[in-house]
């Protein structure tokens, strides 16, 4: 009996399967051994980040304010002793110094930096303090700036060296409730896009 031809939904989820398994395979090559810098990464978005990162292998620096919370993240990682906890305030520069000498110290190099710490707002601009709106730029784009320049220097001396900024679609036009985490958005995707 002649054998029933395969449909072509079945040869193309065939292919997408093997295209994805490509990728996935390239992608952990890509970042096995990699030294990941993570800010932000006690929860949401940074956390994801760094298991997704450790899943590929990579030596992923957990950095926000709370320790013990990193150190929980560190734990549920794949290979948790290949990954370092460092708490520090991005806001407060000395301790972002101090903590860019511990990551050389620990890894003696940084390949990826994830500038992913951010803060939110939910609020009228009427209804927002100045307090507030200073708080929101500095840590959605005085930290980043002062991070990446801090880290700089050591990806022109290794030649080598990627940048991430978590941005917005709210960076590319302002909306209701969130006036100030636009502007911070925005002007850390133009800071950015001059640092290319």
């Amino acid at each position: 009996m002649p054998s029933k031809p395969k449909p072509i939904y079945s040869i193309s989820y065939n292919l997408f399967r093997k295209k994805i398994k490509d990728q996935i395979m390239t992608a952990q090559q890509c970042f096995a051994h990699k030294v990941v810098w993570i800010t932000g990464a006690s929860s949401g978005l940074g956390e994801a980040l760094a298991k997704a990162f450790a899943e590929q292998d990579a030596q992923v620096i957990l950095t926000a304010r709370r320790a013990e919370v990193l150190e929980q993240v560190r734990q549920s990682l794949k290979h948790p002793e290949r990954h370092v906890v460092i708490a520090a305030d991005v806001t407060n520069e000395a301790q972002m110094r101090h903590a860019y000498a511990e990551v050389l110290q620990h890894k003696g190099r940084i390949d990826l930096l994830i500038n992913n710490a951010g803060l939110s707002q939910r609020a009228l601009i009427t209804d927002t303090t100045m307090h507030t709106e200073r708080a929101i730029m500095e840590v959605d784009y005085f930290s980043q700036v002062f991070l990446t320049k801090t880290v700089l220097p050591t990806f022109l001396q290794q030649k080598t060296g990627r940048i991430v900024f978590i941005s917005s679609v709210a960076g590319l036009l302002g909306t209701q409730y969130r006036a100030t985490y636009s502007a911070a958005k925005a002007a850390i995707h133009m800071w950015a896009n001059s640092l290319r």
